[in-house]
């Protein structure tokens, strides 16, 4: 049986803050549940507001990090067929 690794979740946070669960973090990622794949971006902050709010520098990371996700997710599916 041959194995693939695919990357399919990052954690974009202040170099200073836990990448798990630290106030700055936000982890992007890709789902999918049968319709195909989506981004997801998950944050967790101290209060109850569902609002994801990303300053410039943060929403410039996710973009790149997203752009490597979804080639490497569509690289796999290709591969598949």
């Amino acid at each position: 049986m041959n194995f693939k690794t695919i990357p399919l979740k990052y954690s974009v946070f202040q170099e200073d803050d836990n990448p798990l669960f630290g106030e700055s973090v936000t982890h992007i990622s890709i789902d999918d549940e049968g319709g195909g794949g989506y981004v997801v971006l998950e944050q967790f902050p101290d209060d109850t507001d569902q609002k994801i709010r990303l300053d410039l520098p943060e929403f410039e990371e996710l973009l790149r990090i997203g752009k490597e996700l979804v080639a490497a997710y569509d690289k796999v599916i290709k591969d598949q067929s």
